[in-house]
C-alpha cells in the first residue's frame, strides 16, 4: 500500500532543486596554500595548511577539503598522523585533536588538552606507533590509546630537563628519544612509569653548539641524528656534536633506507659525511616538512605540497584563494563574491568567487593593476566593480575592461609630501549612480570627488570646519537623501556629513558639518557605517554602536544600542528583514531590525568562525547568504533573510516529498515569495489545512516561508498531496504548488 500512495504522489509533482547550501549552514572558505605538514596513504597524502586540510588523491587528482565547517576544531593545524585503522589525528596550536574516519567524514574530538590548566597547550606534533599517539606538546609529552582514544599518561619532566619544557616531536624506536626545547631525552630500558622524571636520560647539547632547541630525531642504522636550530646533530657517547649545516636552522629531517635527508629553508640535502649533496633548491619558496617516496620528493611549501620525482615537479593545493586575509568583502548583482585583501605587504590582489571557483587578480595576471595593495572592494548597483588601492589610486572593472585612476590620469590628490601615492578609502553610488570617491589623505584638503555618469569629475573642499593636513579619511555611506558620510581617524573629531543638494557645480548650497559625542555618539572614533533599509543611519564606534533614526536632522535623538556598550564595532551589514549583522571584537552578532534583541552571538567556539576579529560582513540579499571575512578566511552563513520577489513567478518547495512524523520538527520550505505574502495549505479536496493568519505557516518576512507539517489542530497531518497557494495582500496576485507529505 505504501510503495502504490509512494507512486502516486511521485506522478502529482516535480520535483524542485534544493539550493546548494541549506538555510542554517557553515562554509569556510579558506587558501590552503601555505602547508606545514604532509602524511602519505596508500591512495594519495593529507596536508595541513593555515586553512584547514586537505586529501589529495593520486588516482584522479581530486582534492577533498575539511575546515571548521566539515567538524574540525580550528585551522590553526600543527600536526597530522595517521594511526593503524586510518583514521586521520589531527592536532592545533589550541590544543585540540580531531580525529578523522575517512570512511564516512565523522570527527570525534579529544579535549582533554584543550580543557587543561596549562597555559601553553600548543601541540607540536603527533607520532603513532601500534596503537599508542606520542602527543608533543608545549608543555610535555601525552600518550593516548588510538583504539580507546583515552590517555595512559602525561610526562611533564625528563630527568634534568627543566619541567614543561616543550616537546617538538618523538621517536619511538628501542627506546623513546624525545626532542625538547631544553635537550634531548631517552627512556630508561624496561621503564613502567615514563611520568617519573628518573625514567628518563637526559642530554646536554654540546656548549660550543649553542642550538635553543631541537626539532626531531631519527636513527639511522647505530647513529642518531637530530635537528636544531642551529644545525643538524649527532650522538656521541653522551655528547651531541654539530656534524653539519652549522648554524642553519634544520626544518626536517627524513630517513629514508638509512638515508638521511635534510631540509632547510629553501633547499633539500642528501647528507653525507664526506659532503652534502644537493637534491632540489628554490629561492621563491619556503620548505617546512619533507617525506621522500621511492622515486619522489614531497615537500611541505609556503606555495603549497611540492612534488619531485626526478624528471618533472609541480606544486599541489586545492583552488583557492591566495591568502586567508579578506579585509573587504563585496557581492554584485550575479552573486559573485569579491574580496579585498589587504595593505600595502599584506595586499595580495583582488580575489573572486562565483560558488564554483576562487579566481585570483593579481599585478602578474592584471596589467592593470599596479600593485596587490588593494584594500577596499564596492560592487557598485549598476555591477561595475571598484578595486581600491593603497597607494595607487583605484581600479574600475566595467564589463571585461579594467580601468586604473591615479595621480597620473585623474585630478586626485595624492598624500601629502608623496606626490605619487593616491590612497583612496572607499567609492559609493548616489541615487543618480555618481561614484563618489573618499580620499584617504588629499594634500589639496579635497577629501570627496565624485566622477559622474558621463564621466565629469568634480572635487570637493570643506571650509567650515577644519580638516588637518594630516587626516585619514574612511568609513564612507551614502543616505537615501544623498548625503555622504564619513569619518577622520587620526584625530578622531566625530562623523562628518556633506550634501551637495543635487548641484555638483554650485557650492553656494552646499549643506555640511560634524556630528560628535557632544551631540550622543558613543564616540568619536568612528570604525563602520551603514544605512538600514528604513533609512536610519548605524555608527560603528570603538566604545559601541549608535544609530540616527533621522539622518535628515543629525544631531538629534542619537540612540545607542545598549548590548554593544563598550565594544569595539569593526563592521555591520544590514538584511533583507532588516536585522543588523555586527562585527566586533567578540564575534558577530545579530540584532533585531530595532537594534534592542540579540537575536543571535557567534563566535569560535561555538561557530565555524575562525577567528573572534571580524574585518568585513557582507550579504547576497538574493540567497540570504552572510560573507564574514577575517584574518584566518572566510566564512558564510545561509539564513532564512532572503530578499522577496518583485512579483510571484514560481514557489518552489522542499524537501519535497517531506516526511513528517511525530516527535520529530521538520520545516518545508516555501520559496519564491513577495513581500508581505499570505499562504494557505489546502488538501487536494479544497479543505484548508493550514495558513500563516493561524501560525501553522510562518515567515520571516522576505522570499521564504516555513510549514511545521500540522494542521489548524496542531496535529501532524496524513500522507497525500497538499496544495500550497501564496497571494499578496489585495489577493491580485497568486501562485501555488504541490507538494507530497509522507508520514512516517
Amino acid at each position: 500500500m505504501r510503495m502504490f500512495l509512494m507512486m502516486i504522489i511521485l506522478s502529482f509533482i516535480l520535483l524542485s532543486a534544493a539550493t546548494a547550501q541549506n538555510i542554517g549552514e557553515w562554509k569556510n572558505y579558506t587558501s590552503m596554500r601555505n602547508t606545514n605538514n604532509i602524511v602519505m596513504t596508500e591512495e594519495g597524502f593529507w596536508a595541513t595548511s593555515d586553512g584547514g586540510i586537505f586529501y589529495f588523491n593520486n588516482a584522479d587528482s581530486s582534492y577533498q577539503r575539511f575546515m571548521k565547517s566539515e567538524g574540525l576544531s580550528s585551522h590553526a593545524i600543527t600536526s597530522i598522523a595517521v594511526d593503524n585503522s586510518g583514521k586521520i589525528w589531527i592536532a592545533d596550536m589550541d590544543g585540540f585533536i580531531d580525529v578523522l574516519n575517512p570512511a564516512d567524514n565523522s570527527v570525534t574530538k579529544i579535549l582533554e588538552i584543550f580543557k587543561s590548566d596549562f597555559e601553553n597547550k600548543t601541540i607540536n606534533s603527533i607520532n603513532i606507533s601500534g596503537d599508542t599517539a606520542f602527543v608533543s606538546t608545549n608543555f610535555g609529552l601525552s600518550l593516548i590509546n588510538t583504539k580507546t582514544q583515552k590517555f595512559y599518561e602525561t610526562v611533564l619532566k625528563f630527568n634534568n630537563i627543566p619541567t614543561n619544557a616543550a616537546v617538538n616531536s618523538v621517536l619511538v624506536d628501542e627506546y623513546i628519544y624525545v626532542a625538547t626545547a631544553g635537550g634531548i631525552a631517552v627512556s630508561k630500558p624496561g621503564v613502567i612509569n615514563l611520568s617519573a622524571p628518573t625514567s628518563w636520560i637526559s642530554y646536554e647539547i654540546d656548549e660550543n653548539v649553542k642550538a635553543e632547541t631541537v626539532y626531531e630525531i631519527v636513527k639511522i642504522g647505530s647513529e642518531i641524528f637530530a635537528s636544531s636550530d642551529k644545525g643538524l646533530l649527532k650522538k656521541n657517547d653522551t655528547i651531541w656534536n654539530v656534524v653539519s649545516f652549522a648554524g642553519l636552522d634544520i626544518q626536517d629531517i627524513f630517513n629514508k633506507e638509512d638515508s638521511l635527508f635534510v631540509l632547510t629553508t629553501n633547499k633539500l640535502y642528501l647528507y653525507l659525511p664526506a659532503g652534502n649533496e644537493l637534491i632540489y633548491s628554490t629561492s621563491s619558496q619556503i620548505f617546512h616538512k619533507v617525506i621522500i617516496t621511492d622515486n619522489t620528493n614531497y615537500i611541505a611549501t609556503n606555495n603549497g605540497i611540492f612534488v619531485n620525482d626526478g624528471s618533472s615537479s609541480k606544486y599541489l593545493f586545492p583552488n583557492g584563494p591566495v591568502t586567508n586575509f579578506f579585509e573587504s568583502i563585496s557581492v554584485d548583482n550575479d552573486g559573485v563574491v569579491w574580496v579585498g585583501t589587504g595593505r600595502e605587504i599584506f595586499g595580495a590582489g583582488v580575489f573572486s568567487w562565483n560558488g564554483l571557483e576562487w579566481k585570483n587578480y593579481n599585478k602578474t595576471n592584471t596589467p592593470e593593476f599596479l600593485t596587490n595593495s588593494f584594500h577596499k572592494v564596492f560592487a557598485a548597483p549598476d555591477n561595475v566593480k571598484y578595486f581600491l588601492n593603497w597607494g595607487r589610486g583605484f581600479t574600475r572593472l566595467k564589463g571585461d575592461e579594467f580601468n586604473t585612476f591615479y595621480v597620473n590620469n585623474t585630478d586626485l590628490a595624492p598624500i601629502t609630501g608623496f606626490p605619487g601615492f593616491l590612497v583612496i578609502s572607499d567609492v559609493k553610488y548616489d541615487s543618480h549612480n555618481n561614484a563618489w570617491i573618499l580620499n584617504y589623505w588629499p594634500n589639496t584638503r579635497e577629501p570627496l570627488s565624485v566622477l559622474t555618469s558621463d564621466s565629469t569629475w568634480y572635487h570637493y573642499e570643506f571650509g567650515l570646519f577644519t580638516i588637518s593636513d594630516l587626516a585619514n579619511y574612511e568609513h564612507f555611506v551614502i543616505d537615501q537623501y544623498d548625503t555622504k558620510w564619513f569619518a577622520e581617524t587620526n584625530k578622531s573629531p566625530g562623523l562628518y556629513y556633506f550634501n551637495e543638494n543635487q548641484t555638483l557645480d554650485d557650492r553656494t548650497d552646499d549643506d555640511w558639518g560634524l556630528v560628535s559625542d557632544d551631540d550622543g555618539l558613543s564616540s568619536n572614533s568612528i570604525t563602520c557605517l551603514t544605512v538600514d533599509r528604513l533609512g536610519e543611519l548605524w555608527v560603528g564606534t570603538n566604545a559601541g554602536l549608535d544609530f540616527i533614526p533621522n539622518p535628515s536632522k543629525p544631531t538629534s535623538s542619537i540612540q545607542s544600542v545598549n548590548a554593544l556598550r563598550q565594544q569595539f564595532i569593526s563592521a555591520i551589514a544590514v538584511d533583507p528583514l532588516n536585522q543588523k549583522w555586527v562585527g566586533s571584537s567578540e564575534g558577530l552578532i545579530v540584532l533585531s531590525s530595532d537594534g534592542r534583541t540579540v537575536l543571535e552571538q557567534y563566535d569560535k567556539t561555538n561557530s565555524p568562525l575562525p577567528s573572534n576579529q571580524i574585518k568585513a560582513i557582507n550579504i547576497d540579499e538574493k540567497t540570504g547568504t552572510v560573507y564574514i571575512g577575517t584574518d584566518y578566511g572566510m566564512v558564510s552563513l545561509k539564513t532564512s533573510a532572503i530578499k522577496a520577489v518583485d512579483s510571484f513567478d514560481e514557489l518552489f518547495v522542499y524537501p519535497n516529498p517531506f516526511y513528517v512524523e511525530t516527535g520529530n520538527q521538520k520545516n518545508l520550505t516555501i520559496e519564491g515569495l513577495i513581500a508581505n505574502s499570505e499562504i494557505k495549505i489546502l488538501s487536494i479536496g479544497g479543505e484548508l489545512i493550514a495558513s500563516t493568519e493561524t501560525n501553522q505557516v510562518s515567515s520571516p518576512g522576505g522570499k521564504i516561508a516555513f510549514w511545521n507539517g500540522r494542521n489548524l489542530k496542531g496535529e501532524i497531518v496524513p500522507s497525500g498531496i497538499y496544495l500550497i497557494v501564496a497571494y499578496d495582500e489585495e489577493a491580485n496576485n497568486v501562485t501555488a504548488a504541490k507538494v507530497a507529505v509522507l508520514r512516517k
